[in-house]
């Protein structure tokens, strides 16, 4: 029987060795579980049990961001493999059922030896029908590129939490969710935006740790038509684009951290290039989206943006010591590649 026993634990040791298993982040570093279909659905509605907590007794948050998410319009979402890490969602979704977009996602990019090669996106993306599914949500027609457009001169489905944040199949999948997209002017979320999730990727390549994110939007994107000035959405009843996308990157061990804002600049097909308001004073095309940054604390003082962002900003309460929210750190500098 001893023999049994032990032969079945070489075997399961042996199983965790020879396969892709996902990387779950802790504030103690990263641990292999075995790897499970990811669940299709919010496994939770419980910010504080399924993250929260973990990231506060890591020291990177002193207040969690769960009462900026419990209106009446307001559905807190965890995502990832509940029956594996109940306590540590791959990321986190307050969705606004009035403007059928995120407000905010959260999630630790995480650091992992093993590159996914060859990934296949899926061809949808799907809408939560879980026990905890928002309603209404958005739904995959409701913002897609329009018959006949060649260009990138529409409004896509803009991750806030990025597929290529994550090294397996099924993390990368669970991204496509409607409960994760706001409708995105295309040059830009394959353009500039594009280079500071690629940026946050490759920093945590280069130092071999992962870093805690918040992503968010804010606003809503209006036109003039007929002398009024109308909330552009991408179909009738459909989600509203939002004014800006923002994110806010913590590195608790080198303890700083930034904070990045652009406009959704829908309708801009503008290859003027500027530099003024722009981050770092780096030279970017108009269409391909400007994209400012400061420290965190100068993005909390909203007093400044009062007139644009009232209709929901939710800036992360980082630790001002673990993640040096005084100042703008410059650790993700030498990755960003703007054009």
């Amino acid at each position: 029987m001893l023999q049994l026993i032990i032969l079945v634990f070489l075997t399961h040791v042996g199983e965790l060795h020879a396969s892709n298993d996902t990387y779950q982040t802790s504030h103690e570093g990263y641990k292999r579980v075995l790897p499970a279909i990811a669940d299709k659905d919010a496994f939770s509605q419980d910010f504080d049990a399924c993250m929260i907590k973990r990231w506060m007794t890591a020291g990177v948050l002193r207040n969690s961001p769960t009462d900026s998410c419990s209106s009446a319009w307001h559905s807190k979402l965890c995502y990832g493999v509940a029956a594996r890490r109940p306590d540590n969602a791959q990321y986190i979704s307050c969705y606004n059922t009035a403007k059928l977009i995120p407000e905010f996602t959260a999630y630790v990019v995480p650091y992992s030896a093993v590159s996914l090669i060859g990934y296949q996106r899926p061809n949808s993306f799907k809408q939560d029908t879980g026990p905890f599914a928002p309603n209404p949500q958005s739904a995959h027609g409701d913002c897609r590129k329009p018959k006949g457009v060649s260009d990138n001169y529409f409004c896509s489905r803009g991750h806030l939490t990025p597929n290529g944040a994550f090294d397996t199949k099924d993390e990368r999948d669970l991204t496509f969710i409607m409960t994760n997209v706001a409708p995105q002017w295309q040059e830009f979320n394959g353009g500039n935006w594009a280079a500071v999730e690629d940026a946050v990727k490759e920093y945590v390549k280069t130092v071999k740790r992962g870093v805690y994110v918040f992503t968010g939007t804010a606003g809503k994107t209006k036109y003039w038509q007929w002398g009024w000035r109308w909330t552009f959405q991408t179909s009738a009843g459909g989600p509203v684009a939002p004014k800006y996308f923002w994110k806010a990157v913590c590195d608790p061990v080198l303890q700083q951290s930034i904070f990045f804002t652009a406009e959704n600049n829908v309708e801009n097909r503008s290859k003027t290039k500027v530099t003024s308001a722009s981050c770092y004073g780096a030279t970017m095309t108009e269409e391909r989206g400007v994209v400012e940054c400061e420290s965190v604390s100068q993005a909390a003082n909203i007093g400044r943006y009062i007139w644009n962002w009232w209709h929901g900003l939710v800036v992360p309460d980082f630790d001002p010591v673990k993640c040096g929210t005084g100042s703008m750190g410059n650790f993700l500098q030498p990755h960003l590649k703007f054009a």
